[in-house]
């Protein structure tokens, strides 16, 4: 939040995300804040960040709680602003959703046809066979 810029109104009419341990909050007000407009940041600044066992991006023992937000930002933001970035971003945070996902548990049902549906609509075919590739084997390796 330190290195970061904003108008109270924005502050007022979209406020903070509520994810667990707000973990990602401050990534989706800046998506928020925006309202789809470029964010600028000011490079020579300099800010300082300690990060120890007792802050939460230090400790360990919230990993769960963190893994959630991130699915949870990440859903987000490939249902809600995913037209806005270019194929190769695009790529990227349907990677990171899927991955964040994985590291929790499995992928859903459900969540494999929203990833296959977003594939279809903004990459080629081949792309889309290797999901569906992803999809088979996971399904493969249930039993």
């Amino acid at each position: 939040m330190s290195e970061h810029v904003f108008s109270k109104v924005s502050f007022f009419q979209y406020g903070f995300q509520d994810y667990p341990l707000a973990w990602c909050s401050d990534d989706r007000a800046w998506l928020d804040f925006s309202k789809e407009k470029p964010v600028f940041s000011i490079n020579q600044s300099v800010v300082y960040v300690r990060i120890s066992e007792s802050s939460i991006s230090g400790k360990s023992d919230n990993i769960n709680k963190k893994q959630e937000a991130t699915v949870e930002f990440f859903r987000f933001i490939i249902l809600n602003k995913l037209k806005f970035y270019n194929k190769s971003q695009r790529k990227r945070l349907l990677d990171r959703y899927e991955i964040s996902i994985k590291k929790m548990r499995k992928i859903h049902l459900s969540e494999w046809f929203i990833i296959m549906f977003l594939y279809l609509n903004y990459f080629d075919s081949n792309s889309l066979k290797k999901v569906i590739r992803r999809f088979v084997k996971s399904i493969k390796y249930e039993d």
